[in-house]
């Protein structure tokens, strides 16, 4: 995703945003999520058009350092943006609530899949029941 910005930088010939974005990632592994999503606004506006990959790598992020609201306000908005949601991202934003315990709310974006025409894979479902047995263990104590 983010040599893609760069490369976007660069053939627009915003040849300095694109080295100090470079040598940034360079210098740290990952990018923190309130950058992110600002230098997501910021492609948008320069006219550039994130791809679902670039959505879901960002949606990957943000549910993975426990910005789940702001996930799904994003997932959400993929529609808006021409972009349909694949198994891989669906079972990103049903992983999301699981974390938190919240088995229920995963059980409805399931349908939500469903319903979409997306079918969930093993994958999704594997998801699902990792967090039942964790509750299952943690209510047996």
């Amino acid at each position: 995703m983010i040599y893609n910005m760069i490369h976007g930088l660069l053939s627009k010939g915003r040849y300095d945003d694109g080295f100090k974005l470079f040598n940034e990632m360079k210098a740290r592994e990952s990018m923190e999520i309130p950058k992110a999503i600002s230098f997501l606004h910021t492609i948008e506006d320069e006219g550039f058009i994130p791809d679902i990959v670039t959505y879901g790598t960002l949606i990957k992020g943000l549910c993975r350092d426990g910005e789940h609201e702001v996930a799904i306000y994003l997932f959400n908005e993929l529609p808006s943006k021409g972009l349909q949601p694949d198994v891989q991202i669906y079972t990103i934003i049903v992983g999301s609530p699981c974390q938190e315990g919240y088995v229920e709310e995963a059980k409805m974006l399931i349908v939500k899949i469903e319903e979409s025409g997306c079918a969930p894979n093993s994958c999704t479902y594997n998801v699902v029941i990792q967090s039942l047995l964790t509750q299952l263990i943690f209510w047996s104590l």
